[in-house]
């Protein structure tokens, strides 16, 4: 069979694949008179692409498709911030990297790659960390073992379509209720569609188990609010030009080296504490 030299991406390759609407005839046209930067979908699928490179000036590009090609690393693509769907199955990719910065993905394929996952440590899954808004992941025909590697996804709340079948984790007696009892919110599993009944038995199956878990992230979500409350509070303590104020009282009393001994005088820390609600009540209405 004859080899077939890996292609490389340029601005020529990038006109090609601009997908644009229209008859036949008048598309090369309609390709040619098209700006990078008014570009929204390119499909660069069996192109025989071993590295994703020079896609400058695309800065509306909403879809990408880089499927059946020879590509083994993501990269080169964290500047193209408005993608909505990315396809990058059927390549030789080995690990999830390089999108973190693609916040608006709503559709990740990575079907049909190398990828690999830590059930404990889950280095690979971190690429994909800030994208809150995913609605559909495809992660099917790798190598991910541990069924533990599920849990990772139950950060995304938006998370309503999951294709994982092929995975040697898959095997496992428990892979479908251990699936749906973690990934509560799901429509569809490996492209069948999920029933309440089948969620129902799956979560009353790891009951003890979902009832801890799920304890726990309620308590670090009520953590991570107080964190943004406090701090937005503090930028607007900032922005008014008062910052520190609220705990001047505080500080002034800890630098105090006679404090300890006041503490000791009955009654005193009666009126400090009277002294300080006021002294905050004032702060907040200011």
């Amino acid at each position: 069979m004859e080899n077939v030299e890996p292609n490389v991406i340029n601005d020529e390759l990038v006109r090609a694949c601009i997908q644009v609407e229209g008859h036949t005839e008048g598309l090369e046209d309609k390709r040619k008179g098209t700006s990078f930067e008014e570009v929204e979908t390119l499909s660069f699928s069996f192109k025989n692409i071993m590295k994703v490179d020079n896609l400058r000036g695309l800065t509306n590009l909403t879809k990408l498709q880089l499927d059946n090609n020879i590509i083994s690393k993501v990269e080169n693509i964290a500047h193209l911030v408005h993608l909505k769907w990315l396809d990058l199955s059927f390549n030789n990719i080995l690990k999830i990297e390089g999108l973190n910065t693609l916040t608006k993905l709503t559709d990740l394929s990575l079907f049909n790659n190398r990828i690999e996952v830590d059930a404990l440590l889950f280095p690979e899954l971190a690429g994909i960390d800030n994208l809150s808004e995913l609605n559909v992941l495809s992660i099917g025909n790798n190598n991910i073992e541990n069924l533990e590697n599920i849990m990772y996804l139950r950060r995304f709340k938006n998370l309503r379509l999951v294709n994982i079948a092929g995975n040697p984790m898959c095997k496992d007696p428990e892979y479908r209720s251990y699936v749906l009892s973690h990934l509560k919110k799901l429509k569809y599993l490996d492209y069948r569609l999920v029933d309440e009944t089948s969620v129902a038995a799956a979560r009353e199956q790891y009951q003890d188990e979902m009832i801890e878990l799920e304890e726990r992230e309620d308590e670090e979500d009520r953590k991570e609010k107080a964190d943004q409350e406090k701090a937005t509070h503090m930028e607007l303590m900032e922005a008014a030009n008062m910052s520190g104020v609220e705990s001047l009282f505080e500080d002034m009393l800890r630098d105090d080296p006679e404090f300890n001994k006041l503490r000791l005088v009955p009654n005193l820390t009666d009126a400090l504490n009277e002294f300080r609600d006021k002294y905050n009540s004032y702060t907040e209405e200011f």
